[in-house]
């Protein structure tokens, strides 16, 4: 169940997205997702946990984005159910 403050997100960053454009936010996320990659390497004592939430929450808006252009939300909800179905029958057999 999404939240009315993750709906009122997704419906914002979809505004954002039309404005700037499919090839303008597909390059801001590849940069956001390097700089998270980068925090959580540096997540050792370097990086704050607030610096890694941060990063996480620029992740999660560019994504977003990518989802409204690509026209793709009710696919990556299938994708996302189906990876983490996958990911649970693989720990139910190692429990055996």
């Amino acid at each position: 169940m999404q939240t009315a403050a993750r709906v009122m997100g997704e419906r914002v960053a979809g505004k954002i997205a039309d404005h700037y454009g499919f090839e303008s936010q597909k390059k801001k996320t590849v940069e956001e997702l390097i700089e998270l990659a980068d925090t959580l390497i540096h997540y050792d004592g370097r990086c704050s946990r607030d610096e890694v939430i941060g990063e996480m929450a620029d992740v999660q808006i560019m994504l977003w984005q990518m989802e409204h252009l690509m026209h793709c939300e009710s696919d990556m909800k299938m994708s996302i159910d189906r990876k983490l179905d996958r990911q649970l029958s693989r720990i139910r057999e190692e429990d055996q």
